[in-house]
C-alpha cells in the first residue's frame, strides 16, 4: 500500500481499518488519501459488469479519505482478464463504458 502524506508527521501510532487509515500525530488525528488502483470488473454479461463497475465507484468514492481510482485496462485486446474491458476491439463502447462516461459527468 502507498501512502502519500501532504504533512511532514513523526507518526505516533498507525491504525487501519477496511477503509479508513488514520495517522495520529500530536494528539491529531489526520485522514490519509486513500488510492485503489489496478481496478478492473469482470462479467460475461456487459450490463451485469456496469451495474459493478458503477457499485464499485460509487463506493469508493463515497469515503472521504478516497483521492482517485485507476483502472486496469479498458481495451479488450489488452486487458488481463476475459470479460473485464469497457471497450471491445473494434472501439466500441460496451455498457460498462457507457456507465463509466456517465458517472464521469
Amino acid at each position: 500500500m502507498i501512502f502519500s502524506m501532504r504533512m511532514a508527521v513523526t507518526p505516533v501510532l498507525l491504525l487501519k481499518s477496511t477503509l479508513s487509515i488514520f495517522l495520529i500525530s500530536n494528539n491529531t488525528v489526520h485522514l490519509l488519501e486513500i488510492w485503489f488502483t489496478e481496478i478492473d470488473v469482470s462479467s460475461d454479461n456487459e450490463y451485469i459488469r456496469a451495474d459493478d463497475l458503477e457499485v464499485m465507484l460509487r463506493e469508493a468514492y463515497a469515503h472521504p479519505a478516497v483521492e482517485g481510482i485507476m483502472l486496469w485496462g479498458f481495451w479488450e485486446l489488452f486487458m488481463s482478464r476475459p470479460n473485464a474491458h469497457l471497450v471491445n476491439a473494434e472501439g466500441e463502447l460496451y455498457g460498462a463504458g457507457k456507465k463509466y462516461l456517465a458517472l464521469k459527468h
